[in-house]
């Protein structure tokens, strides 16, 4: 029963990052910005593909852009933990 032990080892992984992601969850915080900007973020996303040339270049004409790679980084920092996020720079939570 070599499948049935590999299925019990899949789920208890996947019970064991679920629990750490809500751990880290519980420290994060939305700002009043990051509400505004999400609110922005989800109307400017929405366009169709024809309008939409380049997203970077959208959210640089709406200066948006340094609040998103942060916002980026900071739920990064809950998925995947400080050792495999790509900005390992300390910032204030």
């Amino acid at each position: 029963m070599v499948k049935n032990e590999k299925k019990r080892l899949a789920k208890k992984e996947i019970k064991e990052y679920d629990r750490e992601v809500m751990e880290r969850a519980k420290k994060f915080k939305l700002k009043q910005i990051d509400f505004h900007n999400l609110y922005d973020l989800f109307y400017m996303a929405d366009n169709p593909p024809e309008l939409m040339v380049d997203f970077k270049e959208t959210l640089k004409l709406n200066k948006m852009d340094k609040w998103f790679n942060e916002f980026h980084a900071r739920v990064e920092k809950v998925v995947f933990g400080n050792w495999l996020s790509k900005n390992k720079t300390k910032r204030k939570l």
